[in-house]
């Protein structure tokens, strides 16, 4: 044995009539070689109940731990209404930590996509920014080319652009390979880190600015789920055409001319423009008794003032005024 070997069995004859559970076993084991369990030990895994899932549902769901395993929930086959609740036990005489195998598992298990059946079992690392060197054997020797990667300072005008938009076409197609993402937010991570972008320069934003420009242009389709949530992207066929070195001339999008019927809208907004009109006579109307009032009371302080003026310069009031501070009226006053 290679690697490690999962035996997965029921617990009686209660799950006949349901998929064999013997095909969850290349999940866990190639989880279980994802985590760095590669020793050439049997790790039995026993059905336990059967549960109910739906069809975005991943292969393989880490649910708890036990003291002596980890219970998880593996899905058949994609159209499997049904997974399987089972728990994997540790093997004897191995030393491994239930709590350890857990956190691991756990942490790894959004890598294991169905594609591992097509690739018969390869370890494939979805992650990876690394680019593999293409080899093209001659007679005579090996020569290695490395992919061309442009320069990617910013991720603007990159329509314009045709190395750029053919190196990303490629990429994207790379990640539709993978059969990993399961939202929009992942694959654009997902296609950042393949292209090598780093964070400061190249952020999600800007991914997602990039698609956007790529649908617009009609070289990318939206893959839209049952709840009408984008979930990816594919090329079209416009992008294919450019894949195989056909000259395409990028033509910005046609802008429809705006043509507004005047009359019509003054019709449709006749009632709204009668109301404004009727506030603007109002205001008006208010600003002219505003003024007529402060005309008034500028008259009236006039008045006032004037007629101080003439208190204060008669003699006759000033002599009366004189007379009534000289008078002393006395105080009655009060005895037992």
């Amino acid at each position: 044995m290679d690697g490690p070997t999962v035996k997965v069995f029921t617990a009686g004859d209660h799950f006949q009539g349901y998929d064999k559970p013997e095909k969850s076993s290349e999940f866990v084991e190639a989880l279980l070689q994802r985590c760095g369990y590669t020793k050439p030990y049997t790790w039995e895994c026993r059905v336990d109940k059967l549960k109910h899932c739906s069809g975005e549902s991943r292969p393989i769901r880490i649910v708890g731990f036990k003291n002596y395993g980890v219970i998880l929930r593996v899905k058949p086959y994609l159209t499997a209404a049904i997974d399987f609740q089972m728990t994997l036990y540790i093997p004897t005489g191995s030393g491994y930590s239930a709590k350890n195998l857990f956190d691991q598992l756990k942490a790894n298990e959004k890598s294991i996509s169905r594609s591992i059946r097509q690739q018969e079992k390869k370890e494939t690392q979805v992650h990876t920014t690394t680019v593999s060197p293409v080899k093209i054997h001659t007679p005579e020797e090996t020569v290695i080319v490395e992919e061309y990667r442009p320069e990617f300072k910013t991720l603007q005008a990159v329509v314009k652009t045709h190395d750029k938009l053919k190196y990303i076409l490629n990429k994207i197609k790379t990640v539709n390979a993978y059969d990993f993402c399961r939202n929009k937010v992942q694959f654009t991570e997902t296609l950042r880190h393949e292209c090598k972008w780093d964070k400061e320069n190249h952020s999600k934003g800007a991914v997602g600015r990039v698609l956007s420009e790529l649908v617009k242009h009609d070289y990318l389709m939206e893959v839209i789920n049952e709840r009408d949530k984008i979930i990816g992207y594919t090329i079209t066929e416009k992008a294919e055409h450019l894949l195989k070195n056909h000259t395409i001339v990028v033509q910005p999008p046609k802008q429809q001319e705006s043509r507004v019927n005047i009359p019509l809208l003054l019709v449709s907004m006749r009632e709204k423009l009668q109301e404004l009109a009727d506030v603007a006579n109002k205001i008006n109307t208010n600003n002219l008794q505003k003024a007529e009032f402060l005309e008034k009371i500028s008259a009236l302080d006039k008045e006032n003032e004037e007629l101080s003026q003439v208190m204060s310069q008669s003699k006759e009031v000033q002599d009366v005024l004189d007379k009534l501070g000289q008078l002393v009226v006395p105080l009655p006053i009060r005895t037992a």
